[in-house]
């Protein structure tokens, strides 16, 4: 349960501050991952002969399809975690309105989230689909357009293994935390640590179908696991 000071007006717009500097930082971190992504399919491979000179578009698309990707993501789980912080009471302060200040954070939370949800998700799809076309043209397994795509994917894949490996991490401790509070020193009361749990189970399952779908994106025999070799490559 929140206490009454989280829901006083100064509070709530630091909260938003707090929210929306994650963002920006999450952003950041994005394009510098898809910069970092572009020098190793491009700069990288610029000795390679290009024939059919693809290969600068398809670096375009799939460096767009990264960014806008990474910015879904903290979108969709900005979503979720502001809905996930509706559990539980909180207390109302006649005197200072804390209540309609909380409703109006959780509002423009949502508004702002699906906004972001809607622009970027539809930046990423075109991105993703039209980079695969691009790269699906190409007859030879080898061609520059395909080591990108098959980059690209590594990338992605990589990126969401360290998330599932830190997010299951926490996810087993909250559990613990949830079981007996005292003994593993559970900040605030259970509804707290439930709380958590749910963000990690979101986090966890939007890394988990990310890194599924971008694995469908290679040759089956260089899958990680063994059950998704058998998954039909995306078109």
């Amino acid at each position: 349960m929140l206490p009454t000071s989280l829901l006083s007006n100064s509070t709530v717009t630091t909260a938003a501050g707090a929210v929306a500097l994650l963002l920006v930082v999450l952003i950041i971190l994005s394009t510098l991952g898809a910069l970092v992504t572009f020098t190793i399919v491009v700069i990288a491979n610029r000795a390679d002969p290009d024939p059919t000179g693809k290969r600068p578009l398809a670096a375009y698309l799939f460096g767009g399809s990264f960014v806008t990707l990474w910015i879904t993501f903290a979108a969709l789980t900005s979503i979720a975690f502001t809905i996930i912080n509706l559990i539980g009471s909180h207390s109302s302060d006649s005197s200072s309105h804390a209540i309609n200040a909380y409703s109006d954070s959780v509002i423009r939370s949502l508004v702002l989230g699906v906004i972001v949800t809607a622009i970027a998700g539809y930046a990423y799809l075109i991105h993703r689909q039209r980079g695969i076309e691009l790269a699906e043209s190409d007859a030879d397994a080898s061609s520059p357009s395909k080591r990108v795509l098959r980059g690209y994917a590594a990338a992605v894949s990589f990126i969401t293994t360290v998330i599932v490996i830190l997010g299951s991490i926490a996810l087993l401790y909250e559990i613990f935390q949830l079981i007996a509070p005292g003994v593993f020193m559970a900040s605030g009361g259970r509804v707290d640590t439930l709380k958590s749990l749910l963000e990690d189970v979101v986090v966890l399952g939007l890394a988990s179908y990310i890194f599924r779908s971008h694995q469908a994106l290679v040759p089956a025999d260089q899958r990680l696991f063994a059950a998704l070799r058998s998954t039909p490559t995306a078109e």
